[in-house]
């Protein structure tokens, strides 16, 4: 029990930080570029941002038992297979596009987004967030409400 409680954080929170430092570089693309590459920066810094809430919800306030952690680790690969989904369907149909898309979106230059850290990135990104919408969250209670009557 405790090991899965301590990986749910340390997945939880690596995937939320990492996500959040993508938004960040989005909306610095943003601001630097306010004209240019905006709708893929916008794209990117909005799906970042969301991920990255839900990453760190996950990481502090997620369920421990075993069905829970299974379920998380099956939409983590799940999320995984998406990433490398993705990066296959835009090798195969851009190539050099995609990764100069990519790589504009969170201000990079084509040259450093080499496909091997593209495909690294997205299939680790894709674990983090597929983990962490898979894994369940307790629900608080309101105040005033009872099963009882």
């Amino acid at each position: 029990m405790r090991a899965r409680r301590w990986l749910i954080t340390i997945i939880g929170a690596v995937s939320g930080v990492c996500f959040a430092f993508l938004a960040a570089r989005a909306i610095g693309v943003l601001v630097i570029t306010p004209n240019h590459y905006a709708a893929g920066a916008v794209t990117c810094a909005v799906v970042c941002a969301c991920l990255s809430y839900a990453s760190f919800r996950a990481g502090m306030s997620g369920r421990t038992d075993h069905a829970s952690f299974q379920q998380a680790m099956v939409g983590g690969i799940l999320g995984a297979f998406g990433g490398l989904v993705v990066m296959l369907l835009a090798y195969v149909f851009y190539r050099n596009g995609a990764r100069a898309q990519f790589a504009h979106a969170v201000g990079l230059h084509f040259q450093q987004v080499t496909l091997g850290r593209l495909l690294a990135a997205l299939v680790l990104l894709g674990f983090g967030g597929g983990f962490a919408l898979r894994l369940p969250i307790p629900r608080k209670r309101r105040a005033g409400l009872s099963d009882e009557g």
